[in-house]
């Protein structure tokens, strides 16, 4: 059974990537209540590849590359990578969520989401209630549907990408999320995400703000060359050593 899911999972994948479009998002991430951003991150779709990277000096990058179905983690600053075939990513995720050992309630929710779901249509605002893990989302309409398919599959693997080599949450309830975009033809203007406490005073809010950019300018290709380069001369690490290497 789980051999057919691995195939009907990788060949939705393969069929999703023969179209695509080429867009920017511009990515502000908060947290708590806080007025001045974190991080920031840019996201380009190009050709069928998404690069993804922090605005920074040493910024570490993704790149996921659907027509070759690889996904390649770049690190300036130890100048690696490690790239992985994306059936490598679904089998790593699979096997954590079947055998790993979720013993809190957080963890247990993202691993087998249960949301209730609210859509305020005439606010564009959607909320997804869980216990202890909720989203509230701003969304804005989108008329092209590669844009919202191209997105929605690079949320997902990103979700699966930071549970499996960042130490992330379970992906599952992410990907709750990023479905009901390509089910509604919207994407996020805004996400907020609460994880909440007994004591209210320590909830722990992240917010996302998300710009998008519907052409590709010049410093949108500089920066896709940069990270090819980078592709091109890093050297390549297995995925334990990745790990160690973010933990120190």
């Amino acid at each position: 059974m789980l051999r057919l899911w691995l195939v009907l999972a990788i060949s939705v994948l393969i069929t999703s990537a023969l179209s695509a479009a080429d867009f920017q998002v511009t990515n502000t991430i908060f947290v708590g209540g806080q007025n001045q951003p974190v991080s920031t991150t840019q996201t380009i779709f190009k050709d069928n590849v998404v690069f993804d990277h922090s605005m920074g000096q040493s910024s570490q990058a993704m790149i996921i590359d659907f027509d070759a179905n690889r996904i390649t983690l770049l690190d300036p600053e130890r100048k690696c990578q490690l790239s992985l075939d994306i059936r490598r990513i679904i089998e790593m995720s699979t096997f954590l969520r079947t055998n790993g050992d979720f013993k809190t309630p957080l963890l247990q929710f993202c691993n087998n989401p249960d949301f209730k779901l609210q859509v305020e249509p005439q606010n564009n605002r959607i909320l997804f209630t869980g216990n202890p893990i909720s989203y509230d989302l701003t969304t804005q309409p989108i008329a092209d549907k590669r844009v919202v398919e191209d997105y929605a599959r690079f949320c997902d693997w990103s979700a699966d990408i930071n549970f499996t080599c960042a130490a992330g949450f379970p992906s599952q309830a992410r990907k709750v999320v990023n479905g009901y975009f390509g089910e509604n033809s919207v994407l996020p203007k805004e996400i907020r995400r609460v994880i909440r406490n007994g004591n209210p005073a320590q909830n722990q809010t992240v917010r996302s703000q998300h710009v998008y950019r519907w052409i590709l300018n010049q410093t949108d290709l500089v920066t896709v060359q940069k990270l090819r380069d980078q592709q091109a001369d890093f050297a390549q690490v297995t995925p334990e050593e990745w790990i160690k290497g973010q933990a120190k």
